[in-house]
C-alpha cells in the first residue's frame, strides 16, 4: 500500500474537486455528477444517479472474495455553508477555499465541508488503491444535513439486501458509533400585520461570536443560542422601553447552533440611552452565567435607517414570548452513555420577510417514542402564541444493537492499524443510519469516521493524517471479512 504522505496528497486532491463543486443541501446536481465522473474514472462502470442526485454504485468483489457479505460504503455529498462574519460568500456559486496548515485541512472564512467530504474522499480512495473487499455497494446521498430527502427517497432495494453497512459520516478516529438520534425539522411561521413606525429611530441589536457548532454533536456543552440569547434581551427590555420589531435574522442552519443574529426596533429616540443600558446589562449577564464558555460572545447596538412598516404590537410581542418559550439546549441526558444527551432542541435559523417570521426548531431523541411525546406539544406552542406549525418528516433512531458483529471486526481492525483500541458510543447527532435501519434491521451497521472539529461553522477542519489512518483502518475491515 502507498506511504501516508502520498495518501494524504491524494486525500487532498479529493477535497480540491469537492471545493469546486458548491454543495448546499437541495443544490447537489454538481456535485453529484462530479462524483459519478470520478467513479467513472476509477473503473466503476455499474453506476446510478437517481432523480434526487443520489449516486449509487455496485462494485465485484475482490477474486477470492466473492462469498464475503455484500457491504455498503455510504457518505452524503451535501455540506453545512457557514461563513465568517465580512467574508463574501455564496453558498450556490463560491468554490471553498482550502487552506492546508501542515496536517489541518480548512477553509479560508467558511465551513470547509469535511462533514461529509472526508467521508466521500475515504470511499474513493479505498477504490483508487484497489483495497481487497466483498461484494460492495457504494451510496452518496443527497441533502442530509437539511431533511434528509436522499435517504428518503433512495429506493429500498439498494439497503434491504445488505448484510453489513459502514456509514462514513462520524467525527472521531478512535469511536465506532453504534447508535443515532431520531429528529424533526419544525417550522414555526405568524404572518405580520405590518404598521407605520411610530417611533423615530431604528436600532439594529445584534448578538456575534457566540461559539455556534453542530446541535447534536455539542448540544451539552452548555453553549448559549444567539437567536435565544437576543430574545431574552428583548424579553428583559420589554419591561422598560415601548419597542417594535421591525425584522429579526440569524442562523445558518437548522441543525447549527447559531452564532449570530440580529434583530432591528424601532423606539422613540429618547430611549436610546436605556436601550443601550439593558444591552451592556445583558451582555454581563451572558458573560456570568456562559464564563469560559462563550467568552467571545457579545451584543452591540447602533442606529440604522428607519423601516417604512414595523411588526403590529402583538407580532412583536408573540414572536419574543415564543422564542423565549422554546427551550434551547438538552432536556434529559441518556442513562446508558452519561455523556450522551437523550433529547434536545435547537432554534436553528429565523428570518422575516415583509409579511411573515418564521424559524426553525430542531429537536433531537435517542428514541422514536421519546421524539413523539415531545412533537405532541409543538401544536400547543404554536396555539397559545398565534403562530402555525409545519411538521417536516420525522426520521428514525438508530439504536444500539448489542450483538453486532461488525463494530469487534472493524475495532480489531483499529488495533491491528493504530495500536490502540476504539471506543464504543452512541451519539446524539442524526445519521442516515436510522433510516437505513429500519428499512433493513438486520443489518450490521456501524458509522466511523477521521477527527474532524468545528463541524457545521466557519472554524471546520479536518486532521488530515487521520484521514489516511481511517483509509488503512476500513481497507483492513474489508479485507478481513474474507
Amino acid at each position: 500500500m502507498i506511504d501516508d504522505n502520498q495518501l494524504i496528497d491524494m486525500i487532498v486532491e479529493e477535497f480540491e474537486g469537492f471545493a469546486k463543486c458548491p454543495r448546499p443541501s437541495h443544490h447537489e446536481k454538481l456535485i453529484s455528477n462530479h462524483l459519478v465522473k470520478r467513479l467513472n474514472d476509477l473503473g466503476v462502470t455499474n453506476v446510478v444517479q437517481d432523480e434526487t442526485n443520489n449516486v449509487i454504485a455496485d462494485i465485484p468483489a475482490t477474486e477470492g472474495y466473492e462469498n464475503a457479505p455484500l457491504t455498503l460504503l455510504q457518505g452524503h455529498m451535501d455540506m453545512v455553508c457557514v461563513a465568517k462574519p465580512g467574508v463574501p460568500f455564496d453558498p450556490l456559486t463560491s468554490p471553498i477555499k482550502l487552506v492546508r496548515e501542515g496536517n489541518i485541512l480548512r477553509a479560508d472564512g467558511t465551513s470547509l465541508g469535511a462533514d461529509d467530504g472526508a467521508g466521500i474522499a475515504a470511499i474513493l480512495l479505498l477504490l483508487r488503491f484497489g483495497a481487497a473487499h466483498g461484494p460492495l455497494r457504494v451510496i452518496f446521498t443527497t441533502d442530509e444535513e437539511t431533511a434528509m430527502t436522499g435517504a428518503q427517497r433512495l429506493d429500498p432495494k439498494y439497503i434491504r439486501d445488505l448484510k453489513n453497512i459502514i456509514n462514513c459520516d462520524s467525527e472521531s478516529l478512535d469511536v465506532i458509533c453504534l447508535g443515532s438520534a431520531g429528529c424533526c425539522h419544525l417550522v414555526f411561521n405568524r404572518d405580520l400585520h405590518r404598521e407605520p413606525p411610530a417611533g423615530d429611530m431604528a436600532l439594529a441589536i445584534t448578538a456575534s461570536d457566540f461559539k455556534g457548532g453542530h446541535s447534536g454533536e455539542t448540544i451539552h456543552q452548555g453553549k448559549s443560542n444567539a437567536i435565544q440569547a437576543l430574545s431574552d434581551l428583548l424579553l428583559s427590555l420589554r419591561g422598560t422601553v415601548s419597542f417594535r420589531l421591525a425584522s429579526f435574522k440569524g442562523g445558518d442552519a437548522a441543525n447549527a447552533i447559531p452564532a449570530n443574529a440580529t434583530a432591528v426596533i424601532v423606539i422613540n429616540g429618547t430611549d436610546e440611552a436605556a436601550v443601550k443600558d439593558a444591552v451592556k446589562a445583558r451582555q454581563e449577564v451572558i458573560s456570568r452565567i456562559y464564563k469560559g464558555i462563550e467568552d467571545k460572545a457579545n451584543f452591540t447596538v447602533a442606529a440604522t435607517e428607519l423601516p417604512k412598516g414595523v411588526f403590529s404590537a402583538e407580532d412583536t410581542d408573540m414572536t419574543i414570548d415564543l422564542l423565549s418559550l422554546l427551550h434551547c439546549g438538552t432536556f434529559v441526558m441518556n442513562q446508558e452513555f452519561p455523556l450522551l444527551p437523550e433529547l434536545s432542541a435547537n432554534i436553528g435559523t429565523i428570518e422575516t420577510t415583509e409579511s411573515r417570521v418564521s424559524f426553525q426548531y430542531f429537536p433531537r431523541a435517542g428514541g422514536d417514542d421519546r421524539l413523539n411525546v415531545f412533537l405532541e406539544k409543538m401544536p400547543v406552542f404554536a396555539k397559545l402564541t398565534g403562530f402555525t406549525l409545519e411538521k417536516g418528516s420525522q426520521e428514525p433512531a438508530w439504536t444500539v444493537n448489542p450483538d453486532s458483529r461488525l463494530a469487534p471486526l472493524y475495532g480489531k481492525a483499529f488495533t491491528k492499524i493504530t495500536g490502540g483500541t476504539a471506543r464504543m458510543e452512541a451519539i446524539h447527532g442524526g445519521l442516515e443510519t436510522g433510516r437505513f435501519y429500519h428499512l433493513n434491521p438486520d443489518a450490521d451497521i456501524i458509522s466511523v469516521g477521521p477527527n474532524t472539529h468545528h463541524i457545521h461553522s466557519a472554524n471546520e477542519s479536518v486532521e488530515l493524517d487521520s484521514v489516511a489512518t481511517w483509509v488503512r483502518i476500513l481497507a483492513e475491515t474489508l479485507s478481513s471479512m474474507k
